[in-house]
């Protein structure tokens, strides 16, 4: 129908926001976020896709002013963003099988979503709640309250696991770590085209990314740990560069998860 839509995820308790909108101008997702914003306070940090809302001097600005820390996801591996893209694929899934029950009304079909994913217990949540109980403190009821017993609880965590487990193996998630100094080979794109180039990891940056030193371009790019590969046992010697101060920011922990999806 040529409309976008702005997804927020609170990455403590997973509780998921959707707008709907013709456009996905700076502007108006700024004006989407303090409508967020307003309803549940400031984050202190963003984590973001590298769309042209979120890269632009306007947005930087909205950040800033606001004392929010942002984060934007390595570049062509959107994986980098995890909790948003994860998301996503449950929402396109979910909406394949509600939208001919709904009269493929596309805003009916995203409120009856949003209300059984944020009343769904969440393995990622903690203590395995569902969103609603970790944001406001109690369950939310709903018309699956009549049918499901309490025992299905457990039965709905491990079915989370599961979907969990497919969706990282489909979407190439592994489990590699690399420590400050170690010799990596790192992939990016030059021309279009997928070119590997030798580098030192400076620094972790979160559970997944990386700042990298590459040693033949002599300038700096923050990698997810599936766009690096160990170079050898052997670390490098210290690179003396001197990183700007908003590089330390970036060890703060994320409270939202922006994705604008199409």
């Amino acid at each position: 129908e040529g409309h976008y839509f702005l997804v927020i995820v609170d990455s403590y308790s997973k509780w998921p926001e959707i707008f709907k909108t013709p456009t996905i101008t700076a502007r108006t997702t700024i004006d989407l976020l303090f409508e967020t914003f307003a309803r549940y306070g400031l984050p202190e940090t963003i984590v973001s896709d590298n769309g042209t809302q979120f890269t632009s001097s306007l947005f930087k600005e909205f950040c800033e002013s606001l004392g929010i820390i942002h984060i934007r996801t390595a570049p062509y591996h959107p994986q980098s963003n995890g909790q948003a893209e994860r998301f996503v694929d449950t929402l396109k899934r979910s909406l394949r099988k509600i939208m001919p029950g709904a009269g493929h009304d596309i805003g009916r079909s995203l409120q009856i979503f949003l209300s059984a994913y944020r009343a769904t217990p969440n393995k990622s949540a903690p203590d395995g709640l569902s969103p609603a109980e970790v944001l406001m403190g109690r369950k939310h009821r709903t018309t699956l309250d009549l049918l499901k017993p309490p025992s299905e609880h457990r039965a709905a965590l491990q079915r989370n696991q599961r979907q969990e487990e497919q969706f990282n193996k489909r979407h190439g998630a592994r489990k590699r770590e690399f420590g400050k100094g170690d010799s990596v080979h790192a992939s990016t794109f030059v021309h279009g085209k997928l070119v590997w180039q030798t580098g030192t990891v400076i620094e972790r940056v979160g559970n997944v990314m990386y700042n990298v030193w590459l040693e033949d371009k002599k300038r700096l790019i923050r990698s997810h740990t599936n766009q690096l590969r160990a170079r050898g046992a052997q670390k490098s010697r210290p690179i003396r560069k001197k990183l700007s101060r908003r590089s330390s920011y970036l060890y703060t922990s994320c409270s939202r998860t922006c994705r604008s999806s199409r």
